[in-house]
């Protein structure tokens, strides 16, 4: 169905229109969900490709975010095929538009430092890993409550880069800040709070 919509709209629009990048973006998550990697992959540079032809005539911040979404629409397909390294580049590419941006969103930033540090801690580039998350935490603590759940996760994130560098009281100490939080937001038996016993348990344990 993707493919036929696609044919009528090159038939009737010039191929740089946006409903053509749509349509691309469709077939590509199409593609996707069925596994088909290489298809996606090649059907979301399409359409990046289209809007980047567009954003040569018209360098405007709402162009400018479109860049970054289909980014985003390629980046999954590296991410499953565990190509770190593009994943990567494409999560730095966005960071770059993003930061550009006059009005750009603080937390959206904060997500693109922290999928970065996830890329890295992948790698096992704990220092780097490290860096990213502080970045992601320093931007949270100052948009939002220091005690809000969203920051929970980030806290953890450093805790298990201590633990994997053998920093366990540093661990611990990251932990107890994520417990704290979680406790205030979700109560005492929820399962996260739960998770949160048994990874401060495992360090007690090394």
């Amino acid at each position: 169905m993707h493919e036929k919509a696609l044919e009528i709209k090159l038939s009737v629009a010039d191929h740089y229109h946006n409903f053509v990048i749509v349509s691309y973006n469709n077939m590509g998550n199409s593609f996707l969900h069925l596994g088909r990697y290489n298809e996606a992959l090649s059907t979301f540079k399409k359409a990046l490709k289209i809007k980047w032809s567009l954003l040569n005539n018209n360098q405007n911040s709402s162009r400018k975010t479109h860049i970054v979404k289909l980014y985003n629409n390629i980046r999954p397909v590296h991410t499953l095929q565990r190509n770190h390294e593009k994943a990567l580049f494409l999560f730095s590419k966005s960071l770059k538009i993003t930061l550009s941006l006059p009005h750009h969103d603080q937390i959206e930033i904060a997500n693109l430092y922290c999928r970065i540090g996830v890329i890295y801690y992948d790698q096992k580039k704990y220092d780097k890993s490290l860096d990213m998350f502080r970045k992601t935490l320093k931007i949270k603590l100052s948009q939002l409550h220091y005690n809000h759940l969203d920051t929970s996760s980030d806290y953890i994130y450093i805790a298990a880069i201590y633990h994997h560098q053998g920093k366990y009281d540093d661990a611990l100490y990251m932990l107890r800040k994520s417990l704290q939080i979680q406790l205030s937001a979700l109560g005492y038996n929820h399962t996260t709070v739960a998770v949160s016993y048994a990874k401060m348990g495992n360090i007690y344990e090394n």
